[in-house]
């Protein structure tokens, strides 16, 4: 019956709102008879409380008082929960003259796209009104990063906060926060608080919290926030974005410190505008901030590129920052369709800001556009979620700023309406929808909830636990597995668990003591397992007999090494080391031979066998003794390649001053046939690729088709495809060239700044009929049509398959069911030879488009 009323209470609380009744407030107590004990303790003159629902602990009390005793009785042991009474009225929808024209609220049709396709801003209206504060009476702001507003416009004048406790233009830092006479904000440029300006930041600033209820013009999202203005005019040299970032965030820190007496209760801050083909990694400190203000309880929400390009691979900023705490926003026109730029990991959701209606400046109205205009709405959104949120998550969001901004996060994801238009290629697959927002927030059942930075440290035989905030006992269950009981513990939250088996998982649920609630599931394990070596060495000694060197882990004392040769199926062959030398045997000529290492600890326990490796014995043809021309990188500090693998041979070779040969055979490659590659570079920057084989022995890389394959990393560390050797190659050693570069394609015999080039030995086999028979098993026809190809599989079942062109590059993935499938590839690539490959190693089968 409790569990009832106390819904049914916070399902009033949060449909109804009002202005609050002077000296009156609501109190929930742990007990009803705690009422005497609480009435007692209150000071001044207070009328009999009044119980408002029999059988519960709800009572109203009453003072004569005009103080606010608000915190005071919070701060009351029998009080569990508390606030002011206010006079219940259903929420307004604003009374805005032009409303009507704002489609991207509430959508009949008027502006020529489908009904319904909107932000749900009238059901988030209902609940959390226009956003002015929160249910704990905190002010919510938002702050505009832009161009500067038209401070005289009629629905952003009442709406801009000001410092008042700062003394405009008398040169005095009242309130010594660092800023002098920033009493309307910051312009970061100017330093000063002259935020009058241009009419990108006053129509960016309307959409999110223009001012409503007014009956003029527009109303923004959350029509009675207040909006912080900070001036920038687009200037994203790293220093002004900071320093604009910088006035928001102390701005909110003060707030958080003085416990609402001073600064500005910020919750999201609107960047409508970025860098287009920028890559985090050139902007460290600008990514980096997202998180300082996420930390203070700021959520960042950032414009992606208008331009139709996924952001991953074309580059962005700050769209590839990588921040928790940042919500990347695209565009959708009236119809629903995307209008902007999309990437699967890197950009959030959707709003509609294709030709929406706003503020202008001039006092006038008129329709803006573009991911700037799509942004906004869902900084509103924010502060109507804060607006809304239940007194026990204003109170765990007081306490712990950081955790509440990520749920409030999560909240706006989840609850978004699914669009197909993002499908996949958005991290949510959806866009903005106000109501369910706000209504979808959670409200945890007590205030009383661990801290967002407590944390768990494994050593050896234990765990630290630690909170820079916590400081109140815990309760700790434990156990190595779900069959078995929990142990129960009671710790301090810095406090040691120890005593406890090493390398061993275990369960954990870790609860505070000052209230019940659930625990999520934690699993850890303790340290100083037994692992095998790491990395190794090869080289041959004065008997020309291999030698590995394995580096043991600090607790090991000696290792073991297996080998045998590779898909033979043979038993293998076991050496123990040496001072962690294993000296094999002679082995037959140019075979290649697969082996594990395994570590023997000083607790006397021995680790896993580790990965497989390889290596191919000596003995093999000679390479090619024709000398190649010179392609040494210069001044590669940051541009190398760091791994590569062709076919079953990987090789890391870190970064090499520019030039690496490796002399030894290291592949056989049947002719006629593919092999999958990757080339993994050192450092995250927009390299390209290209790579060169010469396929008749001449000592160059010079002739048709001896460029196998090009290519860019776009925002990834890796490159991976396959290489087609093509049937005109000569059999024989021949030399793979692998050129990386910043910035553009390698050129062959050049010597480029900021490169690298990694020569290979390989060995070029006859066409065998084992290819050939593989082939035979699959079928494909009509060769050539328009596309649609019909194909025949070995047998039933699912297969995996990759499409590729001539050069390497992969354009297509899936899976196919067998053994009769079709495949249809009209109108997607241009006419010409791909190949289609099922499964990783299998031969290619050539499709002409």
């Amino acid at each position: 019956m409790r569990l009832y009323l106390t819904s049914f209470f916070l399902f009033l609380s949060s449909l109804l709102w009002g202005q609050a009744q002077p000296g009156e407030y609501i109190v929930l107590l742990h007990k009803q008879e705690q009422i005497r004990q609480l009435m007692a303790e209150l000071p001044g003159q207070w009328a009999a409380p009044e119980l408002l629902i029999p059988q519960s602990s709800y009572f109203l009390l009453k003072t004569n008082s005009t103080s606010d005793l608000l915190p005071e009785l919070w701060g009351l042991p029998e009080v569990k929960m508390a606030q002011r009474n206010r006079r219940l009225k259903y929420r307004q929808i604003p009374n805005d003259s032009l409303l009507g024209q704002q489609w991207q609220h509430q959508n009949t049709g008027q502006a020529g796209g489908p009904a319904g396709l909107d932000h749900n801003a009238f059901p988030a209206w209902q609940l959390a009104g226009g956003g002015d504060s929160s249910r704990l009476g905190d002010p919510i702001v938002l702050a505009i990063v832009d161009d500067g507003v038209e401070k005289t416009h009629p629905d952003l004048a009442p709406a801009i906060w000001q410092n008042q406790a700062e003394i405009p233009n008398n040169q005095i830092d009242e309130d010594q926060n660092g800023y002098v006479d920033d009493f309307w904000g910051w312009n970061s440029n100017s330093q000063n608080d002259q935020i009058q300006g241009g009419n990108h930041g006053s129509a960016v600033a309307a959409l999110a919290a223009g001012r409503g209820n007014n009956a003029t013009g527009i109303a923004g999202l959350a029509w009675n926030s207040q909006l912080l203005i900070i001036r920038n005019d687009f200037n994203t040299t790293e220093a002004n974005i900071l320093a604009a970032y910088g006035y928001v965030l102390r701005q909110r820190q003060r707030y958080n410190q003085s416990n609402g007496q001073e600064g500005a209760f910020v919750v999201a801050c609107n960047s409508s505008w970025g860098l287009d083909h920028a890559l985090p990694n050139s902007a460290p400190l600008w990514c980096g901030f997202y998180d300082s203000l996420g930390q203070a309880g700021i959520l960042s929400v950032a414009a992606t590129t208008n331009n139709d390009v996924n952001v991953e691979t074309a580059g962005d900023l700050p769209s590839l920052c990588s921040s928790d705490y940042l919500i990347v926003v695209t565009n959708l026109n009236r119809f629903g369709l995307r209008a902007g730029g999309y990437g699967a990991l890197s950009v959030d959701l959707g709003a509609f800001g294709d030709g929406v209606f706003t503020a202008q400046n001039g006092g006038s109205y008129g329709s803006f556009g573009g991911t700037s205009a799509a942004t906004p709405s869902v900084t509103g959104s924010i502060a109507l979620a804060y607006a809304a949120a239940c007194p026990n998550f204003m109170q765990w969001a007081k306490r712990w700023p950081a955790a509440a901004a990520l749920a409030v996060k999560a909240t706006l994801l989840q609850s978004g309406t699914p669009s197909g238009s993002l499908q996949t290629i958005t991290t949510s697959s959806s866009y903005l929808n106000a109501g369910q927002l706000v209504q979808q927030l959670p409200c945890p059942a007590d205030s009383c909830l661990l801290p967002p930075d407590f944390y768990l440290e494994a050593f050896d035989e234990g765990f630290y636990l630690h909170s820079p905030h916590y400081e109140d006992s815990l309760q700790v269950l434990l156990r190595t597995d779900a069959s078995f009981p929990w142990d129960t513990l009671y710790l301090s939250s810095r406090d040691t668990l120890a005593n406890l088996a090493h390398c061993q998982r275990y369960e954990l649920k870790i609860y505070p003591l000052c209230g019940p609630q659930d625990s999520l599931l934690l699993q850890l394990s303790t340290t100083d397992c037994c692992l095998p070596p790491q990395s190794e060495s090869w080289s041959l000694n004065a008997n020309q007999e291999r030698e590995l060197l394995a580096h043991l882990p600090s607790n090991a004392s000696s290792s073991a090494l297996r080998f045998r040769p590779h898909n033979s199926g043979q038993s293998w062959q076991q050496l123990a080391a040496i001072d962690s030398l294993f000296v094999l045997p002679l082995l037959d000529s140019c075979l290649l031979f697969e082996y594990q290492l395994q570590s023997h600890c000083l607790r006397g326990d021995s680790s896993d066998w580790g990965p497989l490796h390889f290596f191919r014995s000596e003995g093999c043809p000679a390479c090619s003794p024709q000398q190649y021309c010179n392609m040494q990188g210069l001044q590669n500090t940051f541009d190398w390649i760091e791994r590569i693998r062709l076919g079953q041979y990987e090789q890391q070779t870190g970064n090499n001053g520019g030039y690496f040969w490796q002399d030894s055979l290291v592949l056989h490659w049947p002719i006629g046939q593919s092999i999958p590659f990757e080339v993994e570079q050192g450092d995250l920057y927009q390299e390209s690729l290209r790579i060169w084989l010469d396929l008749n022995g001449d000592g160059d890389f010079e002739d048709a088709d001896e460029l196998l394959y090009e290519g860019q990393f776009n925002g990834s560390n890796l490159l991976l495809g396959q290489l087609y050797l093509p049937q005109q190659a000569q059999p024989g050693p021949s030399r793979l060239r692998i050129a990386l570069r910043w910035n553009q394609y390698p050129e062959l015999c050049q010597q480029h700044q900021n490169a690298e080039t990694e020569d290979y030995c390989v060995y070029l086999t006859p066409y065998t009929s084992t290819v050939l028979s593989e082939k035979e098993a699959l079928k494909l026809w009509p060769q050539p049509n328009s596309g649609q190809f019909q194909l025949r599989l070995p047998k039933a079942g699912t297969f995996s398959y990759q499409l590729y062109n001539l050069q390497g590059q992969v354009l297509e993935t899936g899976t196919v069911q067998g053994p009769n499938t079709s495949l249809n590839l009209q109108n997607k690539y241009p006419a010409g030879q791909y190949f289609l490959q099922l499964g990783l190693w299998s031969s290619p089968l050539m499709l002409i488009d």
